[in-house]
C-alpha cells in the first residue's frame, strides 16, 4: 500500500510540474529536476518560449529556502506579508535563512559553506557578490547557469523590459547583461539581474538655493560661476537670514554623495567630472578629466571659495544627516545655508515651510563656457541572486525569481501591502499628468504612520522594474506639500536635460585580464583624487602652485591612471558601442 501511495505520489508531482505553467521539464526517479540547460551562453537578449507565466509554479507546496541578508524591516519572516503573498501566489512553502551581520560579513559566510560544502540555500536573493568572485562559484558548480533560463524562461522579466525600456535604453539593459553579468571564461550566466530605476537618484548635484534670501540680498539665480560668487558674497555679508549674526553659511554639501555633492557641482562648470567615474569621453576619445587644466581652474574655484568662506569646508567630512539638519530648522530658528545640494524628496522633511523657501538651481558654467555639466549616475544594474547547486527544482526556482519581476511584486516590495499601503489608481479617476513626477499617475499610495521596522514587505527583490512608469497621484488640494517637493525634483530633473556629455560612463566594460590590474590600482586612485580634491579646497595643497599641480598628475600617473582608466575606458567604450 505505501509503495503503491508513493508511486501515485510520484506521479501527481510528474504532472504538476508538466502542467504548472507550461513547465516541459520532466521529473527523474528521485524526485530532482534536472537543470534544462546547463551549457547554454548568453547573448543578452531575454525571452520566455517555454513559459506563459502561469501561477500557481507549484501545486505541492514544496518548501523552497531563500538566503538573504538581515532586514531592518522584517519583524518575522513567517509572518512577512510579501512572503505570504509570494507563497500564495507560487504555491512554494518559502523558509528564509538569513545571513547576519555586513556585506562583508555575508561575503565570508557564504566562501566558508562553499569551501565547507555545507548545504547552501536554494536561492540567494538580494545579496551583492563581486562579479569575477560570482563567476568562480559557477564554474566551480556552487552556482547554476542561468543562460537558458533567461533565453526561455523570463515572461516577468521580459514582460517588465517591453513595458518599461524602448530604444537606446533597452539596448542598454541587454548590453550590460551580455558583457557584465556574463561568465567571460565560457559565455555562461550565473546571476540574475536586478536593474533599480528612479530619475531621482541618479543626480550627482541636485542643488537648491534659498531664494527668500536671494530676494534679500537683490541678486537673481546665477548660471555662471561668477555670478554665484557674487551670490555667495552677499549671503555671507548682507544677514539675509535677518537675525543680526554672522551665522549664514553661503554654500555647503558632501564630497561624492550621490545628489549631495556640491563639489562636483563646481567642478563640472568647468570639466565633465563624475565621482563614480574618474574619465571623461569627448568625440569618442576617453580622457582623465583630473589631469587638464580645466580642473586645476576649478580646484582654484574651491580654494578661493573655501578660504573666502564662502563654501563650507565641512563639505569634505559632512554626514548626510548635516543637511537634513540645515534644511529643516526647528520653529524659530533662523535658516543659516543658502545654496545646497540635497536629496530633495528625503531631506527635506515633511510638511516644514522649507521646500517653499528653496528652489533648484541649475548646473552652471564658468567663463570659459566649456562646462556647464549636470552630472548623473546610471540606473543601478547589479546581479545580485543566484540560484546554487542544491536547488533540486531550477526551472521553477528560476521560475519564482523571474516572478520577483512583475509589477505587482515590485509594488508589494516597494509600498506595503495592496489595499492598505497603496493600490492601483481606482477607477473612474483620470491621472493623466498628476504623477510624481509630472507623468500619468497609476497608483495611489495611502498616508500612513510609516515606520522602519514595519514587517509588511522585505525591502528587497529581483525588480527590473521603474519607479518612473509606477507613478503615485498627487493632488494639490489634499497634499500641498508633496505636489510641491516633486515638482521641484521634476524641475531639478528638467534642469538636467541637455547638460549631459554625449557619452557618459555607465558601466565600465573590462575583461578578466583587465579586471585583475583595475582592481590592483583603481581604489587607490579614487582615494587619491578624493583627497586631493579637498586638499585643493582647504589650501593643504595650492593649486596656483605649479610644483603642487605637477605632482599632483605625477602621482596619479604613478598609479597608472593612463592605464587603469584611460586605455581600460577606451576599450570598454568601444566595447559598448560595437567597435570591438
Amino acid at each position: 500500500m505505501k509503495k503503491w501511495l508513493a508511486l501515485v505520489l510520484a506521479l501527481v508531482t510528474v504532472f504538476a510540474l508538466v502542467a504548472c505553467g507550461g513547465n516541459k521539464t520532466p521529473v527523474d526517479n528521485t524526485g530532482v529536476v534536472p537543470h534544462a540547460y546547463p551549457d547554454a551562453t548568453m547573448d543578452g537578449k531575454i525571452d520566455s518560449p517555454e513559459w506563459d507565466g502561469s501561477l500557481p509554479i507549484v501545486t505541492d507546496n514544496r518548501k523552497i529556502v531563500i538566503g538573504l541578508r538581515s532586514q531592518a524591516t522584517v519583524l518575522d519572516y513567517k509572518t512577512n506579508k510579501e512572503i505570504l503573498w509570494l507563497e500564495e501566489q507560487t504555491g512554494f512553502d518559502i523558509e528564509i535563512m538569513e545571513f547576519t551581520g555586513t556585506s562583508a560579513d555575508f561575503n565570508t559566510q557564504l566562501s566558508l559553506m562553499i569551501t565547507g560544502e555545507e548545504k547552501l540555500p536554494d536561492i540567494i536573493l538580494s545579496c551583492t557578490i563581486n562579479g569575477s568572485t560570482a563567476d568562480e562559484y559557477g564554474r566551480q558548480g556552487a552556482f547554476l547557469n542561468l543562460a537558458g533560463y533567461m533565453q526561455n524562461q523570463a515572461y516577468y522579466t521580459k514582460q517588465s523590459l517591453d513595458t518599461y525600456w524602448q530604444g537606446e535604453e533597452r539596448e542598454r539593459i541587454e548590453n550590460y547583461i551580455k558583457t557584465e553579468l556574463v561568465d567571460i571564461a565560457n559565455g555562461q550566466m550565473y546571476q540574475f539581474p536586478m536593474l533599480y530605476a528612479n530619475d531621482n537618484d541618479t543626480l550627482m548635484s541636485a542643488t537648491v538655493i534659498n531664494t527668500e534670501w536671494l530676494e534679500k540680498v537683490g541678486k537673481k539665480v546665477p548660471t555662471t560661476i561668477d555670478e554665484l560668487y557674487d551670490v555667495l558674497v552677499a549671503f555671507r555679508d548682507k544677514d539675509p537670514n535677518g537675525n543680526g549674526k554672522k551665522d549664514e553659511i553661503p554654500m555647503f554639501g558632501r564630497q561624492d554623495a550621490l545628489t549631495q555633492d556640491i563639489i562636483g557641482y563646481i567642478i563640472n562648470a568647468y570639466v565633465q567630472f563624475s565621482a563614480g567615474q574618474r574619465v571623461a569621453v569627448e568625440d569618442g576619445k576617453v580622457y582623465a578629466p583630473t589631469k587638464t587644466p580645466e580642473f586645476r581652474e576649478a580646484m582654484k574655484t574651491l580654494n578661493k571659495f573655501v578660504k573666502e568662506g564662502l563654501l563650507s569646508d565641512m563639505s569634505f567630512t559632512a554626514a548626510g544627516g548635516d543637511i537634513v539638519a540645515l534644511l529643516n530648522p526647528a520653529d524659530g530658528e533662523a535658516y543659516t545655508v543658502g545654496v545646497t545640494a540635497c536629496m530633495t524628496d528625503t531631506n527635506f522633511n515633511y510638511g516644514h515651510e522649507s521646500i517653499y523657501k528653496y528652489e533648484p538651481l541649475p548646473p552652471l558654467k564658468a567663463e570659459t563656457e566649456l562646462g556647464g555639466y549636470g552630472m548623473r549616475c546610471a540606473y543601478t544594474f547589479s546581479g545580485a541572486t543566484y540560484i546554487t547547486s542544491a536547488c533540486k527544482d531550477p526551472t521553477s526556482a528560476f521560475r519564482l525569481i523571474d516572478f520577483m519581476n512583475s509589477g505587482e511584486h515590485f509594488l508589494r516590495n516597494r509600498y506595503g501591502v495592496k489595499g492598505e499601503d497603496w493600490d492601483y489608481l481606482p477607477e473612474g479617476v483620470d491621472g493623466t499628468g498628476k504623477g510624481m513626477f509630472g507623468g500619468d499617475a497609476k497608483i495611489v499610495v495611502y498616508p500612513s504612520e510609516y515606520t522602519y521596522v514595519q514587517n509588511d514587505n522585505l525591502g528587497i527583490g529581483c525588480s527590473i522594474n521603474c519607479e518612473n512608469y509606477w507613478q503615485q497621484l498627487i493632488d494639490e488640494s489634499t497634499d500641498p506639500w508633496t505636489v510641491e517637493m516633486y515638482g521641484d525634483l521634476s524641475e531639478q530633473l528638467a534642469n538636467h536635460v541637455g547638460r549631459q556629455p554625449e557619452y557618459q560612463f555607465h558601466t565600465f566594460i573590462r575583461t578578466e585580464e583587465e579586471e585583475e590590474r583595475f582592481a590592483e590600482y583603481s581604489s587607490d586612485i579614487i582615494s587619491l583624487i578624493k583627497s586631493a580634491v579637498a586638499e585643493f579646497a582647504v589650501g593643504t595643497r595650492d593649486p596656483y602652485s605649479d610644483a603642487d599641480w605637477n605632482a599632483f598628475v605625477s602621482e596619479q600617473e604613478k598609479l597608472h591612471i593612463d592605464e587603469i582608466w584611460v586605455e581600460y575606458g577606451q576599450n570598454s567604450v568601444d566595447r559598448d558601442l560595437g567597435k570591438i
